[in-house]
């Protein structure tokens, strides 16, 4: 399994730690005095609460056939969509197991909604 964390914006999204994270390149003032060039932005920040929320109103693809493709370039013949529950974990597709009609994208993790194709996490 190949594990990506997804990018959104130019940020590495990480959902385990709750956070947006940008290295950024180039010449700066802040690099000229040896400060951190990674920018760290937490869900619960104001600008944080603002990407996330636009990060969600993604979607994967669906073509006419009823393939999906995530954002990350993932299909199910590739790296494929499991079962999961809220926190991702991957569940046997049954009532008992599979009670919140999520998939996870084995590429890079993002949970889907299975019935609009948006992404939740």
């Amino acid at each position: 399994m190949t594990t990506e964390l997804p990018v959104f914006k130019g940020y590495t999204v990480d959902e385990r730690l709750k956070e947006f994270r940008r290295l950024n390149l180039g010449y700066s003032e802040a690099s000229k005095r040896g400060t951190s060039r990674i920018e760290f932005i937490p869900f619960d920040s104001p600008k944080g609460q603002e990407l996330l929320s636009e990060y969600r109103k993604q979607k994967i693809h669906v073509d006419e056939y009823g393939e999906w493709t995530c954002l990350c370039g993932n299909v199910a013949s590739e790296d494929g969509f499991f079962p999961c529950d809220a926190d991702g974990n991957s569940v046997e597709p049954t009532p008992q197991e599979w009670t919140t009609n999520l998939y996870r994208c084995d590429r890079c993790l993002r949970k889907i909604n299975q019935a609009t194709g948006e992404i939740v996490a």
